[in-house]
């Protein structure tokens, strides 16, 4: 999907490019922190004053449905538009439908949502009733989710129902595994580019262990963890203990153990607490000081730190 963004912005430079990795944070995969992002983002390019004018033109028909169903009308829903985004659920839903709407002819508009299947079960937001039902002309909506096969939510299955017409051929690609010279070509640009070399018993075993998965995140993971540290004394078994983990999360999962090992348990959560909690990342720096003012913390690093500083 980075790829199909990337090939969207080259050669469709007119085209307004809005992208979303769900999964990457732990606000993308908030339904509410997602939606609030697309409204914003789409209504900043095209303007609030064609905002304000798309919901004028909606406001009668939306007055109609209302009376009729009882629902909230689209100006109740949306609030402010001075104060946009919307912040109720409902605004938000009525919001990215309407945003869509403001789409141009001469500036269309392409939204690439990556990994629906991570969504979060706040708001039943992976049941993708927030997604419009009808696509204007001037917008192209293109989305990926793991197969139900790999995932434990029926988002694809989801997905075909909402556009039907979607799912037909032309309109729907599978992404295949890698084949097994596929995964070790890429072992072999990941050794050029950190320029390493394994022994052939070092990558036959890392091989095995790398086909098992075939996919690239499994491989990058497993050889930025693990592999790239090995030395040519590494062992056989020793690879085999590395990576038992067999997918990714195990991978991450084994890594974090043996730190916590060498570490102390205490030390890399607040470690990796403060990097997760830091909207916009840390400076090597900052998170030195912030570790350093831990005296917990600095009592697990002098365990097993020949310096006396308590800085560090």
């Amino acid at each position: 999907m980075a790829k199909v963004s990337e090939l969207v912005h080259v050669t469709q430079p007119h085209t307004i490019n809005v992208t979303r990795f769900v999964g990457a944070t732990n606000e993308s995969i908030d339904s509410r922190s997602l939606l609030r992002s697309l409204c914003s983002q789409i209504v900043t390019v095209y303007g609030l004053e064609a905002l304000k004018d798309k919901v004028e033109e909606e406001a009668l028909a939306s007055y109609d449905v209302a009376e009729t169903t009882g629902e909230q009308t689209l100006e109740e829903k949306l609030g402010s538009l001075d104060s946009w985004p919307p912040t109720s659920i409902e605004g938000l839903k009525a919001g990215l439908e309407i945003a869509f709407q403001l789409a141009e002819e001469d500036r269309p508009l392409v939204v690439i949502l990556d990994g629906l299947d991570e969504l979060s079960l706040d708001d039943d937001a992976r049941n993708l009733d927030w997604l419009p039902r009808i696509i204007p002309e001037n917008v192209k909506l293109i989305v990926s989710s793991a197969p139900t096969s790999r995932s434990k939510h029926q988002t694809l299955s989801i997905l075909s129902n909402l556009y039907p017409s979607a799912a037909s051929a032309h309109s729907r690609m599978e992404v295949p595994f890698m084949v097994g010279s596929e995964v070790a070509a890429l072992v072999d640009r990941l050794m050029a580019q950190d320029e390493r070399t394994l022994q052939p018993e070092q990558k036959a075993a890392f091989l095995t262990k790398c086909n098992i998965q075939k996919l690239p995140l499994f491989v990058v993971a497993a050889w930025t963890l693990f592999a790239r540290k090995w030395t040519g004394s590494t062992t056989v078994e020793q690879i085999a203990s590395d990576m038992e983990g067999e997918t990714v999360p195990g991978l991450v999962e084994h890594f974090m153990e043996r730190l916590e090992i060498r570490l102390g348990r205490y030390f890399v959560a607040k470690a990796v607490g403060y990097l997760t909690a830091a909207r916009h990342g840390l400076a090597r720096v900052e998170w030195e000081d912030l570790l350093s003012c831990d005296e917990t913390v600095m009592n697990e690093v002098l365990k097993v730190c020949s310096s006396r500083s308590r800085i560090l």
